[in-house]
């Protein structure tokens, strides 16, 4: 287990909580690890800036504290986010002055649109779910 852990991991870092956790199911933690490796990875088609501004909304929008806090204190200073891109992704908008590059400010407002679709189908679900089928005796 710690020999995986540690392939999860930057050196000398070591392993988060929910790295931890995941463990615990070690063919899980494998795949996992495999699918982290291409997400966190330089072959996917978002750069680091890019990748880290669409999980740091994301995680803002969806109140994932923890994993927005493992974002901030790992690859904030990397993805080159100033504190007010982060102040910004957390509790702002793509139109903040901070937002020079029209390509963030587009990445910020899909993830807000998935974000608000996403609100609205919970609502068609439940409604659809509670709503009497037609025929019902």
């Amino acid at each position: 287990m710690a020999a995986q852990l540690a392939t999860m991991m930057p050196a000398g870092m070591p392993p988060i909580g929910l790295f931890r956790t995941f463990a615990k199911n070690l063919p899980m933690t494998i795949a996992l690890s495999n699918w982290g490796r291409y997400e966190l990875g330089r072959d996917l088609t978002l750069t680091l800036r890019e990748r880290e501004i669409v999980i740091l909304r994301t995680c803002a929008r969806c109140h994932c504290e923890y994993e927005w806090g493992v974002h901030v204190m790992v690859f904030a200073d990397r993805a080159e986010l100033t504190p007010a891109e982060v102040t910004s992704l957390t509790c702002g908008c793509p139109d903040d002055p901070c937002w020079t590059a029209d390509r963030d400010a587009t990445l910020i407002r899909m993830v807000d649109a998935l974000h608000d679709c996403d609100d609205r189908m919970h609502g068609h679900r439940h409604e659809s779910a509670t709503a009497p089928r037609s025929g019902a005796a």
